[in-house]
């Protein structure tokens, strides 16, 4: 049985996290939806935050996310037995503030999430900054909180791994969200 998710502590210096933070402020901020089917829905009740897409980063910024990239790909070889060929390269940087959250649900599901095979979330805020909004992920039968030191990288595989991020109570919190995927299946 493979574990089912693994964090490692501090990839990201807190410089490179207020990069990533501020090139999600010039990008512009939207109100974040979730997939119902194939389609993205408006739904406050089960998803509460906004979403910056980093879609075309400078080259500081995409060294960035290569080092996220290259750290989920190795725990994704070695932890969970899934290599990726081709990594999505679009970053999300989600912003919750207080009343934000995200129900339980996987990353998995139909149209572009049908090829999510490892879900990678990144502890941009440092703890200090928020109360609550703690990432929690059902794990063997019990629900384990993943750590809120500022640069973790949290990886997991996207079709079987449970999770949600718990109400913030004050504060802001923000985490960088990516996805190793298999760009050439056809989607389900």
């Amino acid at each position: 049985m493979t574990v089912p998710f693994v964090f490692v502590g501090a990839v990201l210096s807190s410089r490179e996290c207020r990069l990533l933070r501020n090139a999600a402020s010039v990008a512009g901020w939207e109100t974040a939806t979730i997939l119902r089917g194939s389609k993205p829905v408006l739904n406050k009740r089960v998803r509460n935050a906004r979403v910056s897409r980093l879609e075309a980063p400078s080259n500081e910024i995409s060294a960035i996310i290569e080092k996220i990239i290259s750290t989920a790909r190795c725990i994704s070889d070695s932890a969970f037995n899934i290599s990726i060929t081709q990594p999505e390269v679009v970053l999300r940087i989600v912003r919750y503030e207080t009343g934000g959250k995200y129900k339980w649900h996987i990353d998995h599901g139909r149209g572009i999430a049908a090829r999510r095979k490892i879900s990678i979330v990144v502890q941009l805020s440092a703890e200090k900054e928020y109360t609550g909004g703690g990432l929690l992920i059902r794990a063997r039968g019990g629900t384990c909180e993943a750590p809120k030191l500022q640069g973790t990288v949290i990886v997991f595989p996207s079709k079987r791994t449970v999770h949600a991020l718990q109400p913030l109570s004050s504060g802001i919190r923000y985490s960088g969200v990516l996805w190793l995927s298999h760009p050439t299946k056809q989607n389900r």
